[in-house]
Order: C-alpha cells, then sequence, then structure tokens
C-alpha cells in the first residue's frame, strides 16, 4: 500500500489524497462553468422561448440561475466545513464531490426553469463544501517540506475544469446545433457531470484521514460558528473575510463583464469570436503562471506582503489595460495582466487559511471566509448587469465602467496597509489548542529562507 520513500517521503496516500482534491478542484470548476457553455440554449428551451430570441427575460434567468450557485457555494462552504471539522475531511470530501455531480446530471432532467435553480444551487452547496474539505485534507495531510507546493498547485486544476466544459458545450451543444440534431442536446452536456462522481469513488477507498485529526478530533467538542469570533480567533477571521470577499468580487465582476467588453473592442463579430477564444486561451496560461509564480514566492515572502503585492497590481492592470487607449487586439492581451493577477490570490488561498485556523475549526473557518464573497457577487450580478445594460452601446463608457473594479483591490491593498492583515508565515499549522503542531510547523528557523524547504526535500530524498 505505501510507496517507497523516493521523493520528498512521499506514500500511495499522499499521491491519492493530492489527485483527489486536485481533480475535485477541477471538477468544481468544471460543473459551475458547464452551464455558461449551455445557458443560451437551455434557458429560453425551458421558458419556452425560440433560442435566437434575446430577451430580458432570458437574461433575468440566466442572471437568476448563476447567482443560484454563487448563494449555495457561499452556504456549502460553512455548513460542509463544520461538516469536515466534525466528521473527517475524506468523508465530507466523498459527499460533496458526489452531490455536486449528481445535481449537474439531474439538470438534464428539468422540465421548467424552478428546479434547474433549485439544482443550481444544490450543485453550489457540494462545490462550496468540497473546495474547504479538499484544501484542509491537502494541507494536513502533506509532509511538512511539501506542503506550500501541495497546496498552491490545487488550483492548476481550474485549468482542467475549464476545458473540460469548454469541450463538453462543443461537443454536444454548438456542433450538434449546427448539425441540426436533437434539441435536448444541452440535456446530454449535463449528464456528463456524473464523471466526478465515478472517478471520485474508484480513488476514494485509497484516502485516508489525517492522522492528527484522527488523533484528536474524539476529544474535541462541538464546533460552532461563534468560535470563530472569539478573541482568539476573530482577527483572523476578519482577516480571511476581507481577503477573500476582495478577491472573490474583483474575480466575478471581471469575468462577468469580460464577455460584452470584448464585443465592445472587437470590429465584427467574427472578430469577437476569435477574441473570445484568445481570451480564453490567455487564461489559461495567466492560471497556470499565476499558480507557479505564488507556489514560487510562498517560500520565501510573507503571506501579507504576497496578497498586498497582488492586490496593488491587480489594480494598476485594469486601470491602465481599460483606460488607455489601445486597438483591440493589443487591448486583448493586455486583459492578460488582469486575468494572472486576479487568479494569482486563488492559488495563494489554500496555502494560507489552513494557516489561519486551529484544526478543530479549520475546515469551518476556510469555507466561511473563502465563500463569503460569493454572496456579495451573486448580489453584483445584478447590479453587473443593469449597469451593462445602460452603457453596452458606449464602448468607452463601458471600459470606464469596468476599470471601476479596480477600486476593489485598491481598498484590500489599503487594509493590508493599515496593518490589520493577520500574518501566519514560518509559523505552520497550529493544533486545536494554538500551539503549533510538531508535524505540521517547519522544521527549523532556516526553513524560512529563500527556496529552504524546497532544498530540505531534495536532500531528505
Amino acid at each position: 500500500c505505501a510507496l517507497p520513500i523516493c521523493f520528498f517521503g512521499l506514500t500511495w496516500n499522499h499521491i491519492c489524497i493530492f489527485f483527489a482534491a486536485w481533480l475535485g478542484f477541477g471538477f468544481d470548476f468544471f460543473d459551475a462553468l458547464l452551464f455558461n457553455e449551455v445557458a443560451k440554449y437551455c434557458v429560453p428551451d425551458l421558458l419556452g422561448l425560440p433560442r435566437e430570441h434575446s430577451s430580458s427575460e432570458v437574461t433575468f434567468w440566466r442572471g437568476i440561475l448563476s447567482a443560484a450557485v454563487l448563494i449555495g457555494w457561499a452556504v456549502g462552504g460553512a455548513v460542509f466545513g463544520w461538516v469536515a471539522d466534525k466528521y473527517g475531511r475524506t468523508k465530507t470530501l466523498l459527499c460533496t464531490i458526489i452531490l455536486f455531480s449528481v445535481c449537474t446530471a439531474l439538470c438534464a432532467a428539468a422540465p421548467n426553469v424552478w428546479l434547474l435553480l433549485l439544482f443550481r444551487f444544490l450543485i453550489g452547496l457540494g462545490i462550496g463544501g468540497e473546495v474547504g474539505a479538499g484544501a484542509t485534507l491537502v494541507a494536513e495531510s502533506m509532509p511538512p517540506k511539501l506542503r506550500t507546493v501541495a497546496s498552491s498547485l490545487l488550483f492548476s486544476s481550474a485549468c482542467l475544469g475549464d476545458l473540460m466544459a469548454i469541450t463538453v458545450g462543443n461537443i454536444f451543444t454548438d456542433q450538434s446545433t449546427a448539425l441540426g440534431r436533437d434539441s435536448n442536446n444541452w440535456r446530454y452536456a449535463f449528464l456528463t457531470g456524473l464523471i466526478p462522481a465515478f472517478v471520485t469513488i474508484l480513488i476514494r477507498w485509497r484516502v485516508k484521514e489525517p492522522e492528527q485529526w484522527v488523533e484528536t478530533h474524539t476529544q474535541q467538542d462541538a464546533t460552532s460558528f461563534k468560535e470563530l469570533f472569539r478573541p482568539n480567533n476573530r482577527r483572523q477571521t476578519i482577516n480571511g473575510l476581507v481577503v477573500c470577499g476582495i478577491a472573490l468580487v474583483g474575480w466575478w465582476s471581471f469575468s462577468t463583464f469580460t464577455p460584452d467588453v470584448i464585443d465592445a473592442i472587437a470590429g465584427s463579430e467574427a472578430e469577437a469570436d476569435d477574441f473570445n477564444l484568445m481570451s480564453g486561451t490567455l487564461n489559461t496560461v495567466a492560471t497556470l503562471a499565476a499558480t507557479g509564480m505564488v507556489l514560487v514566492a510562498a517560500f520565501f515572502m510573507k503571506r501579507t506582503h504576497m496578497f498586498l503585492a497582488i492586490f496593488v497590481a491587480s489594480a494598476l492592470s485594469m486601470f491602465l489595460s481599460l483606460l488607455l487607449d489601445m486597438r483591440g487586439r493589443t487591448r486583448l492581451f493586455a486583459f492578460f495582466s488582469i486575468q494572472f493577477w486576479t487568479n494569482a490570490p486563488f492559488a495563494l488561498f489554500p496555502v494560507y487559511l489552513p494557516e489561519l485556523f486551529p484544526m478543530r475549526i479549520r475546515a469551518l473557518g476556510y469555507g466561511l471566509c473563502y465563500n463569503f464573497g460569493r454572496l456579495a457577487a451573486a448580489a453584483g450580478l445584478f447590479i453587473i448587469g443593469a449597469v451593462t445594460k445602460a452603457v453596452k452601446d458606449s464602448p468607452d463608457q463601458l471600459l470606464t465602467t469596468v476599470s471601476y473594479i479596480g477600486i476593489l483591490p485598491s481598498l484590500g491593498a489599503l487594509f493590508l496597509l493599515a496593518n490589520f492583515g493577520y500574518e501566519t508565515f514560518g509559523k505552520g499549522l497550529i493544533d486545536s489548542s494554538h500551539k503549533a503542531s510538531a508535524s505540521f510547523v517547519t522544521p527549523s528557523s532556516h526553513d524560512n529562507d529563500l527556496g529552504a524547504p524546497l532544498l530540505h526535500g531534495i536532500k531528505s530524498a
């Protein structure tokens, strides 16, 4: 069962844990983004309208259905975070992946938008729960020298989810519609949501609970949301809520505006299609590049300094890329900087958030902080829709309006400059008594030096 210790002391259990969580993150993005690929077909069908018909009712319901996932995401992060702390990380990981997989498939059977709305909310519950359980499981299970590497790499699976959603949407909707196939093609696309459930069940039996959690959870009292705001956890919780909220609202706001911005800067419909394809490719490259940047920087930079640099760079990239006078294709490539810096926090969250909280409330704290911003993002979808409609006919005004999103990371930078941030660099993970756990904390003070954790791992290998 155990893999020979030939690389950083990894065992099969470590590999299976990382693979399960990495796939879970990727499948999260797949299930969340799949709706965007089929919405232009399923929403009009369920409303009894022609697919070619673009109306305010269709736009309204697309916003409602997108917001349902975000609200479910926020609720699921908190609820299943508590479940993971109480009953185990691996059990919660399995249950949440099955939940959002099965509910994605059930969307195929939705007879009306109301049931589709329910299924979308349940999908959000599962996705929100999986993120906290998966990241906590990896942080607590991996060897200390590899924790930062493994945690930051989790976000790279977003590329897998994005690619899967685009591929499924292209095969089951765009191509099949062009060939005049079954009008229920979007229903077949939703059925592919069962793939994560099958894959997860196949690898679940190899994944064990973290030893530290197994040893201590029976001795712990029941966790509660109130504990997050007690004096010894309050500052960490507020800090997590702020940085996650700003990053999430900013990312969703820009992502929602992107199609309209591309239409505004493109010279024709054909060019807009090319720009959309290029934007998706650039976003994939930006995701991988941001993950690599965070992976390296996390070894020698303080976490608060990293967030500060990310927020400042995000604000500057939005203001400069959207307000400077540029041609269409040049501006599109300038968007790469926005995509890079708005993706970067999500590679850092799996490293930073588990360090904020003791084991007994780690998954709960992670789930609440990471998903809090989605409630604001859900409300923002309606505001964004109204703003876009008001300025859509004026490209310059649209670009100026979108640039205001840069105010959000600017506020985040001011929050950190005012020394409200909570630093965890070099402290490692802490146990339930707020003391550093020997198996969690970095082995020595030298591990805070540039590249030292990596060098230690190479020597031990």
